[in-house]
């Protein structure tokens, strides 16, 4: 994935990282996004005690974690691998695949016209990212009919339109279920012939 943020991450985000060296009190990691480094102590790693740090994580493997603390004349950063629930886990999981998904699109397109992937990435991420926080949430206004791309993204015309096609095929509009409790009272003798009434 090429997605990258600049600058360090917010205290409480949610950031996946790589695990590049396992020591015997703590874990350093590569913070993907960011490509910077951070640590994780061996009191962050899973509640109770640790026997083997071992057994909760290994060089190479993509852990999910939540920022700590920020050192910022450092550049370091403290992270915590027990503090991150399962749904935020999978929300954070959810979101780079739908940004590989958004990616998968501009690679195509760029192999289509037989051009450089990195150019037709900037070209498509500068501008969106001074507006969304990722990509793929413009294109999900693309397909909800509240972006319009051709005003956002100065880039050849063709391969505006083939990006814009091929978003409308391979993200659909998200549909949110909205649910709630109705309570009518009446105190009339004829109470259910009015409240049906009052339904129709």
């Amino acid at each position: 994935m090429i997605y990258k943020k600049t600058g360090l991450p917010e205290d409480s985000e949610i950031v996946m990282c790589t695990v590049t060296k396992i020591q015997y009190s703590s874990v350093f990691v590569k913070i993907d996004e960011y490509g910077i480094s951070g640590m994780i102590h061996i009191s962050e790693i899973a509640a109770g005690r640790i026997r083997n740090i071992r057994d909760y994580v290994k060089e190479g493997k993509k852990v999910c974690c939540k920022v700590l603390r920020i050192h910022r004349d450092k550049g370091h950063v403290d992270l915590s691998l027990r503090r991150v629930t399962d749904s935020q886990r999978r929300n954070k999981v959810n979101q780079l695949k739908m940004e590989q998904k958004a990616e998968s699109i501009l690679e195509y397109v760029a192999k289509q016209n037989k051009l450089d992937f990195k150019k037709i990435y900037l070209d498509f991420s500068v501008p969106i990212l001074k507006e969304y926080e990722y990509i793929h949430h413009a294109f999900e206004d693309v397909v909800a009919k509240e972006c319009d791309l051709l005003k956002i993204v100065k880039a050849d015309k063709k391969v505006l339109d083939q990006v814009i096609d091929l978003v409308n095929v391979r993200f659909k509009p998200q549909e949110i279920e909205i649910t709630g409790v109705l309570k009518l009272t009446t105190y009339e003798g004829n109470g259910v012939e009015v409240v049906r009434d009052a339904l129709k």
